[in-house]
């Protein structure tokens, strides 16, 4: 941790706006709240970004405790954040623009449209070095019950049900007005 701040205070000196995100890992739950604090004393922002995925047999975020969720929403900075918290996200049916504007690429070509699909049974795009690659001509409709990669799903799904006025809302509104922009070029 000493270095991890020695390098902080450098690029803060330095000039650059720094903002830092605190994976809520199940190893370091423990210790969240004394890492916290201590950033914030030294003047950093650190912001939660909720741990998806498995661990020790378990799957999280489902998984979390009722006190890991208290001490993780005592630092959550936006609603979109407890929204994956609180396993809300599902995107299953919904039109989304992964495959077409976003892709997930393994290290030996394989491509999916997203890391959701990444870990499923449902085909890939093809792979980029045996020429099989194709890339979705428009959005789709999203085949998979859990999703992986929220923050990509929040951004790339269209039809999510939303609320203009929030924070949340207003920022995936705008999300989207700028993906329909650009398609439209």
């Amino acid at each position: 941790m000493k270095a991890f701040i020695r390098a902080l205070k450098y690029l803060k000196s330095a000039g650059f706006t720094l903002r830092l995100s605190y994976v809520t890992h199940p190893t370091v739950l423990h210790r969240m709240n004394e890492d916290m604090r201590y950033l914030r004393y030294l003047g950093f922002d650190a912001r939660p970004k909720v741990y998806r995925g498995v661990f020790g047999g378990k799957q999280y975020p489902e998984d979390f405790s009722t006190d890991d969720r208290r001490v993780i929403k005592l630092y959550l900075g936006n609603s979109m954040d407890w929204e994956i918290l609180s396993c809300k996200l599902r995107f299953v049916g919904k039109k989304c623009l992964a495959g077409h504007l976003f892709l997930k690429i393994d290290p030996d070509g394989t491509v999916y449209r997203c890391s959701s699909y990444q870990r499923s049974d449902l085909p890939s795009l093809g792979n980029l070095f045996k020429g099989t690659f194709r890339l979705l001509k428009k959005e789709t409709l999203c085949k998979q019950e859990v999703c992986y990669s929220p923050y990509e799903g929040l951004m790339y799904v269209n039809g999510i049900s939303i609320e203009s006025g929030t924070e949340y809302g207003d920022r995936i509104i705008q999300m989207r007005t700028n993906i329909r922009s650009n398609l439209s070029r």
